[in-house]
């Protein structure tokens, strides 16, 4: 069996190139840093999501955008711990990742049963508005995923449990 390169032996040209998504550490912090300061931002649209479609198209841009950002930061964490799982600082960063998800379901829960409660007609009906023109198929699954929606706060407390249970699958 051929023995295994350490990461710093592999020629460059054969690595995983992480700037694509971020430069360096400092920039992987920054990001994070700054997806954990719009948990504010989005507790702040809880009970507000019925005011009307440019509230919930308001809503669905910062939703998709942490989504984005939590989906960039996954990546990048999970390639750094993946090419060198004895890379303990890298391992780090991918818990904290963890949890930062964990956090981001829990403040978002709200959401899905704010938009179950509005329902699927009237939100069909906003989508009139030009801001919601395209959002069809989130319907459809809103619509079908409603009938498991809990109530807030019980989907607070699954979004609070991603992070003791993520070792767990």
């Amino acid at each position: 069996m051929a023995d295994t390169l350490a990461r710093a032996d592999v020629p460059a040209a054969h690595r995983w190139d992480h700037a694509d998504l971020f430069p360096d550490l400092d920039a992987w912090d920054a990001a994070y840093d700054a997806t954990f300061a719009r948990l504010d931002e989005i507790r702040a649209f809880e009970g507000t999501l019925g005011r009307g479609p440019e509230r919930l198209a308001a809503w669905l841009r910062v939703s998709e955008e942490v989504e984005r950002d939590l989906g960039r930061l996954r990546v990048w964490a999970a390639m750094a711990s993946s090419v060198d799982t004895g890379d303990e600082p890298a391992r780090e960063r991918a818990d904290r990742l963890t949890a930062l998800r964990s956090a981001v379901d829990e403040a978002a829960a709200f959401a899905t049963p704010e938009l179950v409660a509005i329902g699927v007609d009237t939100l069909r009906a906003w989508t009139s508005d030009p801001a919601l023109a395209d959002r069809e198929r989130w319907l459809q699954r809103l619509e079908r995923d409603a009938p498991h929606v809990r109530s807030p706060e019980i989907e607070a407390l699954l979004g609070a449990l991603g992070t003791p249970f993520a070792g767990a699958a």
